[in-house]
Formats: structure tokens, sequence, C-alpha cells
């Protein structure tokens, strides 16, 4: 049997215990909270980048770029360069940048690549590779940058 002036000590302990007990599930509860947050802000950030890729005008600027024809660098530049066609090229600058920030997000973690690509993936690889993606490296060289649209 326990003796009278065991109590407090015994009930301080139980009290200790339910206290760790209850601030475990507490920081529990948090960091669910927390990881829910970031999942939303991720989704929204998505979205926000989706909404943008899909209004019509953008969708205009690609098809527009899509569709004019160069043989090399040096042709697109003397066509479509900012002194020649600075609105075509406004054009074509804008979705670069566009798609090298998404590219940008993608390093940085802030979203989820998997879901970019299911997504745009197709049309950015589309718009990437040849001849944009030789038109891209041409450009950097002319531009002396090697990092220009480098995400």
């Amino acid at each position: 049997m326990i003796q009278i002036e065991y109590l407090p000590l015994v009930l301080t302990g139980i009290g200790i215990i339910a206290s760790i007990l209850y601030y475990t599930m507490v920081l529990r509860n948090a960091n669910k909270t927390q990881q829910l947050h970031f999942e939303n802000r991720q989704a929204q950030l998505l979205m926000s980048l989706y909404d943008k890729y899909t209004e019509t005008e953008l969708m205009r600027q690609q098809i527009e770029i899509i569709s004019q024809e160069w043989s090399d660098v040096d042709d697109f530049w003397d066509r479509y360069g900012p002194f020649s066609n600075p609105e075509f090229y406004t054009q074509f600058a804008r979705l670069a940048y566009y798609f090298d920030g998404i590219g940008v997000l993608i390093k940085r973690d802030l979203v989820d690549k998997n879901a970019i690509y299911d997504l745009m993936g197709v049309h950015i690889l589309q718009y990437w590779s040849d001849p944009y993606g030789k038109l891209i490296e041409g450009l950097r060289e002319k531009w002396n940058n090697p990092h220009a649209y480098k995400w």
C-alpha cells in the first residue's frame, strides 16, 4: 500500500507523463497541419501556373512562335530578334522566361515536377525540343550567356 507522503510524488510523475503525452500529440497535429498547409500552397501555386499557361493570350503567343520558320540562329535573329521584330521577340522571350521560371520552381522543389509534367510537360518539351533547343543554345552563344534560359 502507498504511504500518504508518496502521493504528491506519484501524482507529479503522472502529471509529467500526461504533459509529455499531450505535448507530443499537439506537436504531431501541428506537423500534420503544417504539411497540409504546405501541400495546399503547392497546389495553389501549381494551379496558378497552369491558369496562366492556359490563358488565351499565352496560347496565341505559343501558336505564333511555333508557326514561325527560320533556318538557323542568325536567320532567327535577323527576322525575329529584338531589333528587327520587337513585338514577336517580346512574345518569344516572355514564353521562354515563363518556362524558365517554372524550371526554377521545380529545381527548388517549390512545385511537384510530376504534376508540372502531367499538366504541361508535353508542351514544354515540345517548345524546348528542336528547333527551339538549338535556337536557345545559339542565343546563349550570341549573348555570351551560357545560363540564359537554363532552367
